[in-house]
């Protein structure tokens, strides 16, 4: 007969790490260990039949007992980890990834005010680099053979982007402002698109094209103190704004938040949409921590398209990241106001009343968003969602920022003009105060699902299937 004999160790045991590593932060899981280094490397050793370890086994059949670096993470990849946690078997790592490489940087000129920064490289096939401070965004787009003989200065008094071509021996002028089709009467984001200023001098059938003189430098109003300007100029920019607007409106062009919600009704009517909202009054001091949800179940006595959700801010920038679940299906989706979103779709069995056992389909990306006190930001889906009558829905968001305005007086069920009856109840998701009475997630937007073809319609909807 074998014996076993187990030595209990009640002493502590050196954990053996390269000299050149700095360990900065410890986690403990159950049956394994997670170090994050100062350089932002991650180094686990212990249990890993679950995957908890995040790096492939090597020849050694001991080799999860000793620490052993996740790869991806630190010196020579492009992110590195500012955050780590174990619960359980689950590891779990926050990092930041690298945007911008230094030899994206070196031989570019680069061209910047306070609210926008410009990296144009001096090789043919590299494309130029546009950052808005402001709201975050980040893209990248082509020149082509021009960019190589072109200099440029940027104009932060009227935000003018000039550009000198030496080949072609021609100067002009150019907007950071965005001006395409879809985005012109949207909000101003800036540092996206570089738009050639053109001047029209008739008017143009489509709306608009119609506003294209109003890019001209001449019509340009300063954005910086000392504000120096003339009534006439002053007066211009009145009657274009005047313009712009009435151009927009009668056009149908307007894509921001078009109305005003009452609350006597708690609805109104949009161009292609309707809102809800569920608050009477609102408050302050409405404060996140990194681990804080808001979240409402609400229900509908009519099937509904759901188009997107209304989050309050009014006190800076904040990362929005919002869900929509509900027990037949469920969808969540983490936004920013001023950039992409990404869909989280799961799906429960039509009976399931555990708000944590959610099928998960689909995700989105997580950006910025503000706007206005006592105001709420309008963050749309890219798709509109279908959502069966008499279903209970869980609509979450995750939000990080200052202290942001909040929702009061809140009701528990809302009759739109429509007939579409929305009833509102607490969820368990909800760890930061929001419930029925008050918090975030004041409104709701969506279009009625007719079956008599009445309204607008989307081709790829499949109720029976999502």
């Amino acid at each position: 007969m074998a014996s076993i004999v187990l030595n209990k160790i009640n002493h502590c045991l050196q954990v053996v790490l390269p000299s050149d590593v700095q360990v900065a932060q410890v986690a403990a899981g159950a049956n394994h260990t997670v170090l994050r280094t100062t350089l932002g490397a991650v180094y686990t050793f212990g249990a890993h039949r679950t995957g908890q370890l995040i790096r492939p086994p090597s020849e050694d059949h001991y080799w999860h007992a000793v620490p052993g670096r996740v790869p991806g993470f630190g010196p020579g990849c492009e992110s590195f980890a500012t955050w780590i946690g174990a619960v359980g078997d689950v590891t779990l790592i926050h990092s930041h990834t690298v945007l911008i490489h230094p030899e994206d940087v070196i031989g570019s000129q680069l061209v910047a005010s306070k609210r926008d920064l410009f990296i144009f490289p001096r090789q043919v096939g590299k494309e130029y680099l546009a950052i808005h401070r402001k709201h975050g965004n980040f893209s990248h787009h082509s020149l082509g053979p021009c960019g190589l003989y072109t200099s440029w200065c940027l104009e932060s008094q009227y935000d003018i982007l000039w550009s000198y071509n030496a080949a072609e021996m021609r100067v002009q002028a150019n907007s950071v402002h965005l001006n395409t089709r879809k985005e012109v009467s949207l909000q101003f984001l800036g540092a996206k698109f570089i738009c050639c200023l053109r001047q029209s001098s008739k008017m143009h059938p489509d709306g608009l094209n119609s506003l294209a003189f109003l890019h001209s430098p001449e019509w340009a109003v300063p954005l910086e103190n000392p504000l120096t300007c003339s009534s006439v100029q002053l007066g211009m920019s009145l009657l274009s704004c005047t313009y712009s607007a009435m151009i927009i409106t009668k056009g149908g062009l307007w894509n921001e938040k078009d109305c005003i919600t009452s609350p006597e009704h708690g609805e109104s009517r949009a161009i292609g949409r309707s809102v809800v909202c569920r608050f009477d009054s609102t408050g302050g001091g409405w404060g996140y921590s990194p681990h804080s949800i808001e979240a409402i179940q609400v229900k509908t006595n009519k099937e509904i398209r759901l188009l997107g959700i209304g989050l309050y801010g009014g006190r800076g920038e904040y990362i929005a990241k919002w869900s929509d679940n509900w027990f037949s299906y469920t969808c969540i989706v983490k936004f920013s106001s001023a950039a992409s979103f990404r869909i989280k779709i799961f799906r429960l069995p039509s009976d399931g009343s555990d708000e944590q056992c959610a099928e998960l389909l689909s995700e989105s990306d997580e950006t910025l968003y503000d706007c206005g006190q006592r105001e709420a930001a309008a963050l749309m889906l890219a798709q509109p969602v279908f959502m069966r009558a008499n279903h209970w829905h869980v609509v979450s968001a995750k939000i990080s920022g200052p202290s942001s305005d909040c929702g009061a007086t809140g009701r528990r069920v809302v009759e739109s003009s429509d007939d579409v009856i929305f009833t509102f109840r607490n969820s368990a998701i909800s760890n930061n105060g929001t419930d029925v009475n008050v918090g975030q997630i004041p409104e709701l937007y969506y279009q009625v699902a007719s079956s008599s073809g009445e309204g607008p319609s989307f081709a790829n909807e499949k109720p029976d299937e999502w």
